[in-house]
C-alpha cells in the first residue's frame, strides 16, 4: 500500500467516525426537545382530538344544559319530520314515472 491509498483509507474511517458522532448528537438533541415539549404537545393533541369531535351548537353551559336549545329543536324536528318529507318526495317522483 502506497501512502496516498493509506492516507485516503484514514481519511475514510475519519469521516465516518465524524458523521456518526454528528447523527448521534443530532438525535440527542432532538429527543431533549420533543422530552422538554412532551406535556405541550400532548395537551395541543388533546385539544385537537376535542375540537374535531366537538359540536359546539349542541353543548351549553351546565345550568343551560337543562332547557333544549333551538338547535335542538330545530334537529328534533328534522329529525321528526324531515324523514316524512323525504318519503313524500321519493313518493310523487315514482308517481310521475
Amino acid at each position: 500500500m502506497t501512502a496516498r491509498s493509506l492516507s485516503l483509507s484514514f481519511l475514510q474511517i475519519f469521516v465516518i467516525i465524524i458523521m456518526l458522532n454528528l447523527l448521534i448528537s443530532l438525535m440527542t438533541t432532538t429527543f431533549a426537545k420533543i422530552q422538554r415539549n412532551a406535556d405541550v404537545e400532548w395537551k395541543f393533541t388533546r385539544a385537537s382530538l376535542w375540537i374535531h369531535y366537538y359540536e359546539d351548537l349542541n353543548s351549553l353551559p351546565v345550568p343551560f344544559n337543562l332547557i333544549p336549545s333551538v338547535h335542538s329543536g330545530i334537529k328534533a324536528y328534522n329529525w321528526l319530520f324531515g324523514a316524512q318529507e323525504d318519503n313524500a318526495k321519493n313518493w310523487t317522483s315514482t308517481m310521475l314515472l
